[in-house]
């Protein structure tokens, strides 16, 4: 029965006290998430906790069904925000081993604010090389990618707001994610997005 119901009528339907209707939705996508994290993460044990965070990211909103247009697009966003921050946080981790091999005891008085300064300077820079590709594109391929990435909407929802078909909608969608890993493979060798 629940193979036929939108993950919007899961939604509202676990809201309204039915379990199994969530699982329905857990079901959907965890193989899905799971596989694009592990690919990302290189770990299953990170993957798989990266999935578990996310699926309760979209249990703290159900209430808010009308919030999350899109349940795959809301999981993929929130799985890419997962993975970015992971990134950014193993970058301060290993900038820590540094200063650890480099520093005696007695020079550990600014050693603290250097890594929180690191830490705000990787995600900064990371997330202005982003910004940065994102709006090379060209505008028609921004505005679709945008919707999609950042308002999650679905490629049905975009094609409406934009005008054009879903299948149009699609290619630049697809384009967009191969014009900046590839760019962003350059900039930030050894890294990995999207």
């Amino acid at each position: 029965m629940y193979h036929v119901l939108t993950d919007k009528e899961l939604l509202t339907a676990y809201n309204n006290g039915d379990a199994t209707a969530f699982k329905e939705i857990y079901d959907r996508y965890w193989g899905l998430l799971f596989n694009h994290a592990r690919r990302m993460l290189k770990d299953q044990d990170l993957a798989s906790d990266a999935v578990q965070d996310v699926f309760m990211m979209l249990l703290s909103k159900s209430r808010q069904v009308d919030q999350v247009k899109s349940v795959p697009g809301f999981l993929y966003g929130c799985m890419r925000n997962r993975i970015i921050n992971d990134m950014a946080h193993e970058k301060v981790k290993d900038n820590y081993v540094r200063f650890l091999q480099h520093y005696s005891l007695n020079d550990f008085t600014n050693i603290e604010e250097e890594i929180f300064e690191t830490r705000e300077d990787i995600e900064r820079e990371l997330h202005e090389r982003i910004e940065a590709e994102i709006s090379l594109l060209p505008p028609k391929m921004r505005a679709a990618f945008e919707l999609a990435k950042k308002e999650h909407l679905s490629y049905k929802e975009i094609a409406i707001k934009t005008g054009t078909s879903e299948g149009t909608v699609k290619k630049h969608i697809y384009t967009a994610l191969r014009i900046l890993r590839n760019k962003l493979n350059i900039l930030l060798p050894g890294s990995f997005f999207l």
